[in-house]
């Protein structure tokens, strides 16, 4: 369950001037990458090509896992300063950005100026190694995640060989400043202060860099065999720190050894040859102003810069109108400003002129046919799934989506299936998971319900692990289980971010924002049994939303999109009896949670 609208990781770098004539843009196409950009030719074959090579290097370190996501990554290739400032418009720091990274649902966006140095975009090496972990892995660590992350995004590359491993610039840090208490690290959640204050970021990430190094190379480590099984045993369900000290033995006596080993004059590394990749062979081609300009009003409208993506895709559309990547940014622009009704006729537009995008034929069907529940909707939905999934397999929304379909239609082997598919595909949303465990439910497999859902509360925290909680007292309850002491205080624990507040449950019947987009001021009403409840947004708020959002966290506006979905508010109570209740929490559930409930 994402807990904040889509955020931007933005890395800074020191520049090296480099002058780029006035050009327009072109596209180059790798196996895995899509660049484009207004630089050179040869610069935009070295940014797929060093794209490439990450990519082969995390293959190489972990070669049983998935590199194939549902979403393309595209690559924006930009010459300088101002060119960044145009695409960045609400970044104030711009010059001294070097590159972001935004992962997505349905497509990944990585930005970078062609005036750094390339061997300097570790930071957003970084963050697409996060993007392939989470293809496989469901919610490591957050120090594992981080440090995975930092020791295949420092890879070197050289002219005939790989070198995994290659010391963080860090290093220094863990050498000459105390680290931060193993067990505490090992512990800690991604709301906690090692992770959230600014200024314990760069002792934070050599830490993680040093101490995932140590677990692969160190010595009796095998050379990565026991960081395998401490994979493994994370991957069905064990306990992190019981997980950690049977791979890994005693915390105290695995940080003594790890303080020794940093303090390591050289270490040690793995060096392979990788396959050739020729960047000659990548294909190449000029983009035409009125493409170009599609492709940036998309980048525009992910990053909820409205105005200039509607300014980008109205020019994408007066020069060329048939352009099928126009139409489908355009209607994703009106989705996100709530206007379903434009959205759907561009989305249909967009799949007249190029049958093969998935995406245009799912929101299309979606905005058709999604929420109608009688047999004939359901089953011309399902056709319209299938011809999607037909295009890109690897697309889990769809899934999700057929799951409920056969849910409601009885036909609960196939929703199973479907269920377990899509969280098979992205097993880093929790909601995929409570979503399979809400199917079970219905099916009366109280104990694999059980199982997941507890799984998703002990893994997750905030919102997600609240949502598996809830599920996971109902199947309990139905199943005549208590719970053990020591599970009631660790889910208690679980908990403690809604301490001093109340909550309440039902379906949301309104919502209105001071100004579209923007939730200050925003009202709610809540209804649940015929009782109406009122609440409003405070100074400051979270917001989650399920993973099972037909629409996912690439385009969730709680103005535009909250409207008819079940949720949880928890709030402080008004003083006034006449007043409205103070939202500290909005949680937007999955629909068929309560379905689940009912059905029994």
């Amino acid at each position: 369950m994402p807990r904040a609208f889509a955020t931007l990781a933005l890395f800074f770098l020191t520049a090296t001037a480099t002058a780029a004539a006035e050009k327009g843009w072109l596209q180059v196409r790798s196996p895995h990458f899509v660049v484009v950009s207004n630089g050179s030719e040869r610069q935009a074959r070295e940014v797929a090509l060093k794209f490439e090579q990450i990519h082969s290097a995390f293959a190489h370190g972990f070669p049983q896992l998935r590199t194939d996501s549902g979403a393309d990554t595209i690559v924006l290739a930009v010459r300088d300063e101002s060119d960044m400032k145009a695409l960045l418009p609400g970044e104030k720091r711009i010059g001294s950005v070097a590159g972001m990274f935004q992962r997505g649902w349905e497509k990944d966006y990585a930005l970078i100026r062609l005036d750094f140095e390339s061997e300097r975009f570790t930071s957003i090496y970084h963050e697409y190694i996060h993007k392939l972990l989470e293809l496989n892995y469901a919610r490591l660590p957050i120090w594992l995640n981080e440090g995975l992350s930092e020791f295949f995004g420092t890879a070197r590359f050289e002219q005939h060989q790989t070198i995994l491993g290659a010391p963080s610039e860090r290093v220094y840090l863990l050498r000459y400043k105390p680290a931060f208490p193993l067990d505490k690290l090992l512990a800690a959640k991604g709301d906690s202060p090692y992770y959230t204050r600014e200024d314990n970021a760069p002792m934070l990430y050599a830490e993680v860099w040093g101490l995932t190094h140590f677990l692969m190379f160190g010595e009796g480590m095998g050379n990565g065999r026991r960081m395998n099984e401490f994979l493994r045993l994370l991957q069905t369900g064990s306990d992190d720190q019981k997980a950690f000290q049977q791979a890994f033995g005693d915390v105290r006596k695995v940080q003594d050894e790890f303080q020794k080993y940093v303090s390591h004059f050289a270490f040690y590394g793995l060096v392979f040859k990788p396959a050739p990749v020729d960047k000659s062979s990548f294909a190449v081609r000029e983009m035409s102003p009125a493409e170009s300009n599609a492709v940036l009003g998309g980048f525009y409208a992910r990053n909820r810069d409205e105005d200039f993506a509607q300014r980008k895709l109205a020019s994408a559309l007066a020069l060329d109108p048939k352009l099928p990547l126009a139409h489908e940014n355009m209607a994703f622009l009106d989705f996100q400003l709530g206007k379903d009704e434009e959205a759907r006729r561009e989305f249909s537009l967009a799949a007249e002129l190029n049958p093969k995008s998935y995406l245009a034929l799912y929101y299309l069907a979606m905005l058709s046919d999604g929420g109608k529940t009688d047999s004939t909707s359901l089953d011309h939905l399902d056709n319209e799934l299938q011809q999607v999934l037909q295009l890109n397999p690897r697309f889990a929304p769809a899934y999700v989506v057929r799951s409920h379909i056969y849910a409601r239609q009885q036909k609960l082997a196939p929703a199973v299936s479907a269920a377990l598919e899509a969280r098979k595909l992205e097993p880093d949303r929790a909601g995929y998971h409570t979503n399979a465990a809400a199917i079970l439910l219905l099916q009366h497999d109280y104990a694999d319900a059980i199982k997941l859902a507890s799984y998703v509360a002990r893994r997750w925290y905030g919102p997600d692990s609240s949502e598996a909680l809830e599920l996971l007292a109902k199947a309990r309850k139905l199943a005549g289980i208590q719970p053990a002491s020591e599970q009631q205080a660790q889910e208690s624990e679980l908990m403690k971010y809604a301490e001093g507040t109340s909550t309440a449950e039902g379906m949301i019947e309104a919502v209105t924002c001071e100004k579209p987009g923007s939730s200050r001021n925003l009202r709610l009403l809540l209804v649940s049994d015929g009782k109406k409840q009122f609440f409003t947004a405070g100074k400051s708020f979270g917001v989650g939303w399920s993973d099972t959002v037909w629409f996912g966290s690439d385009h969730f506006d709680v103005c535009h999109r909250a409207l008819g979905f079940p949720a949880v508010v928890r709030y402080k109570p008004s003083s006034d009896k006449s007043g409205e209740n103070e939202i500290r929490w909005l949680e937007i559930r999955n629909p068929l949670n309560l379905e689940s409930a009912v059905a029994h």
